[in-house]
């Protein structure tokens, strides 16, 4: 079990954040938030196959083809695990590293697309509840716990469908 979780796990991993730094390197500086908030959670969730995958393996190779809703959902989310870890770490490279300007960047993008949309007093309004968020999100802590939680939150979803369909018995 340990291994099908880890290997499972890998993958999804290698996929997910593989998929992150592709975008990052073609995007050449040139950030396009819209689309990259697409290509994340598509990559999430394409990513969790190895979740249904690892199921699967799971109930085949070492169950003998017998397995309970809890014992896949279980293995489930331990697969999910390993890539939503694997994604709060790689979030954090990221932002220390790979790209420290992200957060600046981020949020004056937002501002400026709040600022031509909005009336002032909206816009007002708006920034400050922006700039609440800007301090939220400068702590490495609480950012790698969303990144984490985000992607586990797929992978339990994910694990959960999958676990209802692999099934094989019921005690």
């Amino acid at each position: 079990m340990k291994n099908l979780i880890i290997k499972n796990g890998l993958y999804a991993s290698l996929v997910l954040v593989g998929i992150h730094l592709v975008v990052w390197v073609i995007s050449d500086g040139e950030p396009n938030y819209e689309t990259g908030e697409i290509i994340g959670y598509a990559s999430m969730i394409v990513c969790m196959v190895f979740v249904f995958l690892g199921i699967r393996e799971y109930r085949n190779v070492e169950l003998n083809g017998n397995m309970t809703f809890s014992q896949a959902l279980g293995m489930g989310v331990l697969v999910a695990l390993v890539p939503a870890l694997a994604f709060g770490a790689y979030d954090l490279l990221y932002i220390l590293y790979l790209n420290p300007d992200f957060n600046e960047t981020y949020f004056a993008h937002y501002l400026d697309e709040m600022k031509a949309s909005m009336s002032l007093a909206d816009f007002e309004i708006a920034k400050k509840d922006l700039e609440a968020q800007k301090e939220f999100w400068d702590n490495p802590f609480l950012q790698f716990t969303v990144m984490f939680l985000t992607v586990f939150v797929i992978g339990f979803i994910v694990a959960l469908i999958s676990s209802s369909i692999l099934r094989t018995k019921t005690a």
